[in-house]
């Protein structure tokens, strides 16, 4: 990281240092982007009371609402799948729900797995 907060702790979180082993030489052109909400991408292996209670519905509906891309589908094991894309803090809304799930649903557990952003879903679809 090339500009970074010196201390955990520092009273002004807006007061960055410059990591002089990163940074370019002096006269360099560079361009800062500064992203606050980075996109992300996890694999959620749902496990309790999941199928045929609403739970695809919920998790379609819920991630429609938040923005949060990728799908959902049962597994033949009585778990549910999903693959959850989007801005980071739209995700996490979104695996929070999944805790719960819908109003019929038993959530005993939610694995989940980060994996690499890779930008393929447009949109959110329940898979057969």
């Amino acid at each position: 990281m090339i500009l970074q907060n010196p201390l955990s702790e520092a009273l002004d979180e807006s007061i960055y240092s410059v990591n002089p082993k990163l940074a370019p030489k002096p006269g360099t052109k560079i361009t800062l982007i500064v992203d606050g909400n980075p996109m992300v991408q996890v694999y959620v292996l749902i496990s309790g009371e999941v199928q045929g209670v609403e739970f695809r519905d919920f998790t379609k509906q819920m991630a429609d609402q938040m923005n949060v891309y990728g799908y959902v589908k049962n597994l033949p094991n009585g778990k549910v799948e999903a693959v959850l894309a989007g801005a980071e803090a739209n995700v996490s809304n979104l695996l929070e729900k999944l805790h719960t799930g819908s109003e019929y649903a038993n959530v005993t557990d939610v694995k989940v797995q980060k994996r690499k952003f890779t930008g393929e879903y447009a949109d959110f679809q329940i898979h057969r």
